[in-house]
């Protein structure tokens, strides 16, 4: 998206929203938001077709989408606050914070899980995960009692990487518990408050005051319809179910790819403008230029060693919610020990090794099994 005028490159705006275009029309996306961060500032940010096909408003850079999974680099964010605070350790076993955890079935286990784990997809827990359940303040820790403590470990911890919604509610919860306070409360006061997100919730009710993006999904004949009912599971907010805008989101990125400095106030929340451009300390608001001040995140070491997870790849294909009626559902945990392959340990695998074992996989790869399986690689 760059083009050469003299010896300078300059951002082809005009190529991006092409391409973006396009791709919305091969998805039938009915909107979207894009933003585009050079160093600590936002250069580009733009709003895309409707938030809905039932007479939808403009979608700008300020209006909130739901955005799933992006939820657990944000939670990931609260936890290595917690750990730069020195409340949190990551390789503490978890029933250093909850004293009373166990798996029923496999009580030895408990006390092999870390928060590296679980951040990291290594605990062994299963995918997990559903649209829909209690509200409350209460309910991530009676889903933690009642529901965690009873799975089955599809694998030892530590040793295979298992994409898992349910590892996040249980990272939340212990935030909750050793703080004494609500996850939400927790990420306002951690997270979106201190990067001025100043739109992004998890509450529903609040988010419903502003311009937002309406869920959609296909008839039988393949057209798009507005689902009117927004997915909300208080137990799941660690996992995927933060709402937030593109200009938000942008914050926390400028945030992590620069070492936890971040700008306050780097593009204004006011007005209804559907672009946004900065310069060098600067925003363009609707009322003129101002200096936008920056502020250190206190999260240096925190975004280095989140960092440092997303080398470590996951690779088991699942569902982020409950399978459709007619859907292939996962394998019990019984026959997924039985086909998946024991990987490196975190503290002995890179992005290196991690490239040198798939082509070593790729020379000998073995018959697949048949029938339905959840696949697992290194």
């Amino acid at each position: 998206m760059l083009f050469e005028e003299g010896t300078k490159k300059m951002f082809n705006t005009y190529a991006l929203e092409q391409r973006i275009a396009a791709h919305m029309g091969a998805v039938s996306a009915p909107g979207a938001a894009v933003a585009v961060i050079s160093g600590a500032d936002v250069v580009y940010a733009r709003g895309f077709g409707v938030t809905s096909v039932e007479d939808g408003a403009p979608v700008t850079p300020h209006t909130l989408f739901c955005i799933g999974s992006t939820t657990k680099a944000l939670t990931a964010t609260l936890i290595m606050r917690l750990v730069d605070a020195g409340t949190l350790d990551l390789d503490e076993p978890v029933t250093t914070y909850l004293p009373w955890f166990t798996f029923h079935k496999e009580p030895a286990a408990a006390g092999a899980v870390t928060l590296r784990c679980l951040l990291s997809f290594t605990a062994g827990l299963p995918a997990g995960g559903s649209e829909f359940g209690p509200p409350g303040d209460e309910e991530m820790g009676r889903f933690v009692r009642e529901v965690i403590q009873r799975y089955e470990l599809v694998a030892p911890p530590g040793t295979v990487l298992l994409y898992s919604n349910t590892s996040l509610s249980l990272v939340g919860h212990i935030a909750e518990a050793v703080t004494g306070r609500p996850y939400r409360d927790l990420m306002r006061d951690l997270v979106f408050e201190p990067l001025v997100m100043r739109r992004s919730t998890f509450d529903r009710a609040v988010a419903m005051t502003y311009p937002l993006a309406l869920p959609h999904e296909r008839d039988a004949d393949g057209a798009l319809r507005v689902t009117h009912r927004l997915s909300d599971h208080a137990a799941g907010d660690p996992s995927g179910f933060a709402l937030s805008t593109v200009l938000d989101l942008a914050n926390f990125a400028i945030m992590q790819i620069n070492g936890g400095d971040s700008p306050v106030g780097a593009c204004s929340r006011q007005g209804p403008s559907p672009r946004c451009s900065t310069r060098r300390r600067t925003s363009t608001t609707p009322t003129g230029t101002r200096s936008a001040s920056r502020s250190s995140f206190p999260c240096t070491k925190a975004s280095g060693k989140y960092s440092a997870m997303g080398t470590y790849r996951v690779t088991i294909a699942c569902s982020h919610s409950t399978p459709r009626k007619g859907s292939p559902s996962l394998p019990s945990p019984t026959t997924m020990r039985s086909t998946l392959r024991p990987c490196y340990t975190l503290s002995s695998m890179n992005s290196s090794t991690y490239r040198r074992m798939r082509r070593l996989r790729r020379r000998s790869r073995p018959t697949q099994p048949s029938g339905p399986t959840t696949r697992a690689a290194i």
